[in-house]
C-alpha cells in the first residue's frame, strides 16, 4: 500500500533496508462476538482482516518473523465514489454506524466484502504491521506474566491470557534472534512517535 505519511515512508525504508518484507492474503470483513462489559454482556469486533507474513532476509536466507491474522478498523475501507457500484452509499452507512455495540448482519458483512473486493482495497502497510507485532512481542519479553496481565487488564488466572503472553513472548524472542541490537534500537527510535 502506498502512503504519503513521511514517518511511515521513513520507517518502511528502514525496514526494507533491514530486509524485512510483508505479504498478505485477501482482505475480508468479519463481525465477531466477544465478551464485553456493556449491559448485554457482549461486544463486537467489526474489523477488516487479512493473514500476514513478515519475513527477514539475511545473507540470502529468509527467516519467518511473524505469521498470523492482522486486523484493521473498518475506517480503513476505502470507498471511491463515482464508480459504477450502487451499494456504495449503503457501505458507507454501515461503516459509519458500526461500533463495538453493533453487530454486522450477514448481509452487511457480505456487502462490505463485495465493496472491499470491487474497490481493490489497499492492504496493510509494512510499518503498521511491524509496529503492532513488535510492540506485542517486546512488551511480553520485557515483563513477567503478572505485570503483563496488570498492564493489559487480564486475569492471571486466565488460560487465554497466558497463551497470548506466551505467543507474544515467542514473537519477541524471534525478533531479537533475527534483528541486531542496533536494528532493534533504530526501530524503537522510529516507532517512538508512530
Amino acid at each position: 500500500m502506498k502512503t504519503t505519511n513521511p514517518l511511515t515512508i521513513e520507517i518502511n525504508a528502514a525496514l526494507e533496508s533491514m530486509g524485512i518484507s510483508l505479504k498478505y492474503c485477501k482482505l475480508r470483513v468479519e463481525s465477531t462476538v466477544i465478551p464485553g462489559t456493556d449491559i448485554t454482556g457482549l461486544r463486537y469486533d467489526n474489523s477488516l482482516r487479512c493473514d500476514v507474513t513478515l519475513t527477514a532476509t539475511r545473507n540470502g536466507k529468509v527467516t519467518l518473523l511473524y505469521e498470523g491474522e492482522y486486523r484493521m478498523g473498518l475506517a480503513h475501507i476505502t470507498i471511491h465514489r463515482g464508480l459504477a457500484f450502487a451499494p456504495c452509499d449503503s457501505a458507507l452507512r454501515i461503516v459509519s454506524r458500526a461500533t463495538s455495540h453493533h453487530p454486522l448482519s450477514h448481509n452487511e458483512v457480505a456487502l462490505l466484502n463485495e465493496t472491499v473486493s470491487r474497490h481493490r482495497q489497499r492492504g496493510p502497510v509494512l510499518a503498521d504491521v511491524m509496529h503492532c507485532v513488535l510492540l506485542d512481542g517486546t512488551a511480553a519479553l520485557d515483563e513477567t506474566f503478572e505485570s503483563w496481565c496488570r498492564n493489559f487488564s487480564c486475569s492471571t488466572d486466565s488460560r487465554h491470557a497466558y497463551d497470548t503472553y506466551t505467543r507474544n513472548t515467542q514473537i519477541g524472542i524471534r525478533f531479537r534472534q533475527v534483528l541486531t541490537g542496533d536494528e532493534m534500537a533504530k526501530l524503537a527510535e522510529l516507532f517512538a512517535n508512530y
